[in-house]
C-alpha cells in the first residue's frame, strides 16, 4: 500500500507523514467509510495516522481534529498511558489485544465500547512501516443485555437457594452443573466439588452403584428417575435420603439433562409403612416436582406457580399468576397467616405453618407451609417462595390420633369394667369439690363395698361377678343428683362424692338409699343375685381437708360400720382414728430409722422345681423397730411410698443386697424388688450400675422384680428404663403376673426374663380347677416365649407336683425355705451345696 500525505495535516509532512484519509485511493476510503464500526490507525509514535467517518462521529472530532495527535490530547495521563502501553505490546508481539472501555459520547451518553486492536504492516516508497490498527465495536445494548440476564439468573439462583429441598441440575451427558445451597450446608461439600460426579463421594458407598445405574437407565430413556440412598451428613452421619429426577428439554426437543431434588426421608425411612408422605415432601424446581412452589411478590401476589401447586388448588397456571393469596385462601386460616408473614417480612426470616388452600368447588385441602424469603444486597426481602405440601391424609391421621389418645385417656381415667372413674380420677373430681365447696357448705365422702361378693365370684364366676358389679354402678349412679361422683376404687370398692351437703343428715339420706338400692336383689342373665353393702362417711372439712384424708376417714367408718352391722352406715369420728394415728407414728419413725441402721435383709430362696437346686435368692425388707420389733413390709413399705422414703430405702437394699450376693456362689442370683417411685424418681440406671460396680457382682446375676404399677403412670418412660436395665445385662422379672389387668398387655411391650405367678393361684391347689387352667396358660405362654416361669408361695408337696407337671421352672415358698438373714443364708446354702456334692458324688 502506497502511503500518502493527508492534505488535512497541519503538521510537518517530512516529520510525520500521517496517513490522511486522502491519502487511500478513493475506492479503498469509501470502503472503509461504509463500515458501521470505527476503525484508527496509530504508528509506532502512538499518532493517530487515519480513522474513518465511523470513528469520527464516536469521538465527535474531525479527522483534522484528531490526526497526528496522541491519546494524551484526548483523555486523562493514566488512561492514555495504558492506551500506549498496549499499543506497544501489539507492535512488539504481534498479537491481537482487546479491552472494554467505558466512554461518552459527544452527547453525554455512557457507552461500553470493545477495542481490538492488531499489528499492520503498511508499504510504501519509503519502505515499510508497522502501524496499530484499532476496530471498536459499541457493545453498549450487548452489556445491557447481559447485565439483564445475569440479573435473571442472580433471581432464579436465589429462588432456588431459597428453596428447603436440596436441588440439582445436571447437563445431557449426566454430569453434575449446578447445586443449590442446602446441598452444601447439608453435605459440607463446596458445590464446586460436587459438580461433574463429584457428589458421587458423599454418597454410602454401599449405594453408589446402584444409584447411578438408575441414573443411567433413567437417562438411556429420558425418563424419570428415582432412588433412595445414603448420603453423609455435615456432621458425618448418615441419612437416608429420596432423590428424583425429571428430563428437561429445550423448545426445540432437544434433551438438556436432568432436574431433581434431593429430600431427607431418614424419619419416614423409619415407620415408612404408617406414613405415606412421600409425594407430599418430595421437592424439587418449578416444573415437574413433586410438591407445590408458590412465588409472590410482596403484596402478596402470584408471580408464578407450578404444576403441582395448581393441581393441589385446582386452578390452571393463568388463572392463578396476579391473585392475591386472599383469593384462595381458607378465610379462617387468612388473618393469622398473613400476620405471621408480617411478622416475619422485616427480618426476612423463613417460617413454617399449616393452612388450608380453598378450590373453585369450596373444599379446602390442608397444607404443610414453608415460607422463605428472597433478599436483596442489602438483605431486605424482595418476594417470597412457598414450598407446599398436601397433608390432608396426615391430619386425617392426627385426627384419628387424637380420637385415640382421648379413649386412651378416657380409659386411663375410667374403670374399664364399670365405665365409672378409677381412683385417680375420682380423687381429682374429689379435689374439685373440695375447692369449689360454699362457706357453708360441706363435701361429704362415702366409701362403700359389697357384702356377699366373694360368694357370687366364688360360686357363679367371674363373668357374673363382672355383671354385677356394673348393675351396681347403676344403681349407683340412679341414687345420686347431678353434681355428685361415683367412682370405683377397685374390685368391689366403691366411693361417692357428696356436694352441697347443709347437714348430718343429707349424708346420711344418701347411705341409706345407696344400702336400700343395693340390697334388692339383682337379676344377673336369668340368675337371681343378692348383696348387701355398708357404708363409711366422712365429712369435709370436718374429717380433713385432702382427698387422702377424707378417704382415709370414710374408709376407717366404713370398717366401723362393717364390724359393727353389715346392711348400715357409720359416720366418722375421731376416737376411730386410731390407724391414722398409727401410720402418722409410721411416718415419724420411718424418717430417721435407715441413719439409725435399723433395717435389715432376710432372703428366700429360689429352688428349680426339676433338680432342687437353688437358683436365686429374693432379697426382703425388715424393719427392727427398737421397741416395736420386727416390722413386716407391708406396714411401712407403703409409707415410705408415700412419703418418698422409699428412694434412699431402696438404694440401700439394692447396695446391700448386691454387697451380700457377691460372697455367694456363682450359680446363685440375687432378686430385688424396684418400687414405681424408684423409676418416677430417676436416675435408676445408674444406681444399679453403681451398685454392681461397687460390690463387683456379674450384672447377669441380678434379677430386678417389677409389678405392673411401674408401668402404669409413664409407660414409655418405665420401658426405656426397663431397657437400659437390660442392657446392663441385668435380668427383669415380671412380678404378682395375673392380678392385674394388663400384665399380658405389658408382656408384648418388653421382653420379660421372668413371669413370677402370685400366690393367690396356689393356695388353692390342686384341686381348684379355675387356679389349675391360669397356671396352665402361664406355664405355655412363658414356654412358648422362652421366658422362666415362677410360682410364688408354694407350702405343700401337692402344690409341688402340681406346678413342676404343668412345666414351672421355679418354685419359692415356706417348703423350701422361710426368708432367712444373711448368716442363716450362708449357712442354707453351704449345705444346699453338701448335699448336691453327696448326691452328684
Amino acid at each position: 500500500m502506497t502511503i500518502v500525505r493527508s492534505k488535512e495535516c497541519a503538521v510537518d509532512p517530512a516529520v510525520l507523514c500521517p496517513l490522511s484519509r486522502d491519502s487511500y485511493p478513493e475506492a479503498l476510503a469509501s470502503i472503509l467509510d461504509a463500515i458501521g464500526q470505527p476503525v484508527l490507525v496509530k504508528d509506532r509514535t502512538h499518532r493517530f495516522r487515519y480513522l474513518n467517518d465511523a470513528a469520527c462521529r464516536l469521538l465527535g472530532l474531525s479527522a483534522s481534529e484528531v490526526l497526528g495527535k496522541t491519546d494524551h490530547d484526548f483523555v486523562p495521563k493514566q488512561q492514555a498511558d495504558a492506551f500506549l502501553a498496549m499499543d506497544d505490546e501489539v507492535l512488539r508481539t504481534g498479537a491481537q489485544h482487546e479491552a472494554h472501555e467505558a466512554f461518552t459520547g459527544p452527547d453525554g451518553r455512557r457507552h461500553t465500547l470493545l477495542t481490538r486492536k492488531r499489528r499492520a504492516t503498511l508499504s510504501g516508497p519509503a519502505g515499510s512501516e508497522d502501524v496499530v490498527v484499532a476496530v471498536i465495536t459499541d457493545i453498549t445494548a450487548l452489556q445491557h443485555s447481559l447485565d439483564e440476564l445475569r440479573l435473571v439468573d442472580e433471581r432464579f439462583r436465589a429462588m432456588v437457594d431459597g428453596a428447603p429441598v436440596m436441588i440439582w441440575v445436571t447437563d445431557a451427558t449426566g454430569s453434575s452443573i449446578m447445586f443449590n445451597r442446602l446441598w452444601t450446608t447439608t453435605t459440607g461439600q463446596k458445590e464446586a466439588d460436587a459438580l461433574g460426579y463429584g457428589w458421587l463421594e458423599v454418597v454410602h458407598p454401599e449405594d453408589r452403584t446402584r444409584v447411578m445405574s438408575f441414573f443411567e437407565a433413567a437417562s438411556d430413556r429420558l425418563i424419570p428417575v428415582q432412588v433412595e440412598y445414603r448420603l453423609r451428613r455435615r456432621d458425618g452421619s448418615w441419612g437416608w435420603m429420596l432423590d428424583k429426577g425429571q428430563p428437561r428439554f429445550g423448545d426445540d426437543g432437544t434433551f438438556l439433562g436432568y432436574v431433581g431434588s434431593v429430600l431427607d426421608i431418614t424419619d419416614r425411612k423409619a415407620a415408612e409403612e404408617a406414613l405415606e408422605a412421600s409425594e407430599r415432601r418430595l421437592a424439587t424446581v418449578f416444573g415437574q416436582t413433586m410438591v407445590g412452589i408458590l412465588h409472590r411478590d410482596l403484596n402478596n401476589h402470584v408471580l408464578m406457580v407450578n404444576q403441582r401447586f395448581c393441581e393441589l388448588v385446582g386452578r390452571s397456571k393463568d388463572e392463578l399468576e396476579g391473585l392475591p393469596m386472599e383469593t384462595f385462601t381458607h378465610p379462617d386460616d387468612y388473618p393469622a397467616n398473613l400476620k405471621l408473614w408480617l411478622d416475619h417480612l422485616e427480618s426476612g426470616t423463613p417460617f413454617r405453618l399449616e393452612k388450608r388452600y380453598l378450590r373453585p368447588d369450596g373444599s379446602s385441602v390442608w397444607c404443610d407451609v414453608n415460607v422463605s424469603f428472597i433478599l436483596d444486597e442489602a438483605g431486605r426481602p424482595q418476594s417470597t417462595i412457598v414450598v407446599i405440601a398436601d397433608i390432608a391424609e396426615r391430619r386425617r391421621a392426627e385426627h384419628e390420633r387424637h380420637l385415640a389418645q382421648h379413649q386412651i385417656a378416657h380409659m386411663a381415667r375410667h374403670d374399664m369394667l364399670t365405665g365409672l372413674p378409677n381412683r385417680a380420677y375420682f380423687n381429682e373430681h374429689l379435689k374439685q369439690a373440695l375447692e369449689s365447696a360454699q362457706e357453708h357448705d360441706q363435701v361429704a365422702v362415702h366409701c362403700l363395698d359389697l357384702d356377699g361378693f366373694k360368694a357370687v365370684n366364688d360360686t357363679l364366676g367371674h363373668p357374673t361377678g363382672d355383671a354385677l358389679l356394673r348393675a351396681v354402678a347403676e344403681r349407683l349412679q340412679g341414687c345420686l343428683r347431678d353434681g355428685d361422683t361415683v367412682g370405683r376404687l377397685g374390685g368391689d370398692e366403691f366411693a361417692i362424692v357428696q356436694r352441697a351437703v347443709t347437714c348430718p343428715e343429707d349424708a346420711a339420706h344418701l347411705a341409706q338409699r345407696l344400702i336400700s338400692a343395693i340390697d334388692a336383689p339383682f337379676d344377673i342373665e336369668g340368675v337371681s343375685v343378692v348383696v348387701g353393702t355398708s357404708v363409711g362417711i366422712a365429712f369435709a372439712p370436718t374429717n380433713g381437708g385432702s382427698p387422702d384424708d377424707l378417704l382415709r376417714a370414710a374408709d376407717i367408718a366404713l370398717y366401723q360400720a362393717k364390724s359393727a352391722r353389715r346392711g348400715t352406715y357409720c359416720i366418722f369420728e375421731y376416737g376411730m382414728d386410731a390407724l391414722l394415728l398409727a401410720r402418722q407414728a409410721t411416718k415419724v419413725a420411718l424418717a430417721g430409722a435407715l441413719s439409725r441402721n435399723e433395717f435389715e435383709l432376710h432372703y428366700q430362696p429360689l429352688v428349680d422345681t426339676q433338680s432342687g437346686a437353688i437358683t436365686a435368692c429374693e432379697a426382703l425388707l425388715r424393719w427392727r423397730h427398737p421397741e416395736r420389733g420386727l416390722i413386716a413390709p407391708m406396714d411401712f413399705i407403703p409409707v415410705a411410698e408415700e412419703t418418698g422414703l422409699i428412694v434412699p430405702l431402696g438404694k440401700w437394699v439394692l447396695e446391700e443386697a448386691c454387697r451380700e450376693a457377691a460372697d455367694w456362689g456363682p450359680d446363685v442370683a440375687i432378686a430385688v424388688n424396684l418400687s414405681p417411685v424408684q423409676f418416677k424418681a430417676r436416675g435408676l440406671v445408674e444406681l444399679v450400675r453403681g451398685a454392681l460396680a461397687c460390690s463387683g457382682l456379674e450384672p447377669g446375676r441380678l434379677q430386678l422384680e417389677v409389678t405392673e404399677s411401674v408401668l402404669l403412670d409413664d409407660s414409655s418412660a418405665s420401658l426405656a428404663a426397663l431397657r437400659e436395665l437390660r442392657q446392663l445385662g441385668v435380668r427383669v422379672a415380671m412380678d404378682d403376673f395375673g392380678t392385674g389387668y394388663s400384665s399380658l398387655g405389658y408382656l408384648r411391650s418388653f421382653p420379660f426374663d421372668k413371669i413370677k405367678v402370685d400366690r393367690e393361684f396356689i393356695k388353692d391347689l390342686p384341686h381348684n380347677r379355675e387356679s389349675m387352667a391360669v397356671l396352665r396358660a402361664v406355664a405355655g405362654l412363658g414356654q412358648s416365649l422362652g421366658i422362666t416361669t415362677t410360682v410364688e408361695g408354694v407350702e405343700t408337696p401337692e402344690q409341688l407336683a402340681a406346678v413342676r407337671a404343668e412345666g414351672f421352672g421355679e418354685a419359692q415358698g415356706y417348703l423350701f425355705s422361710r426368708p432367712l438373714c444373711a448368716v442363716d443364708l450362708k449357712a442354707y446354702l453351704a449345705s444346699k451345696e453338701r448335699n448336691v456334692h453327696k448326691m452328684t458324688g
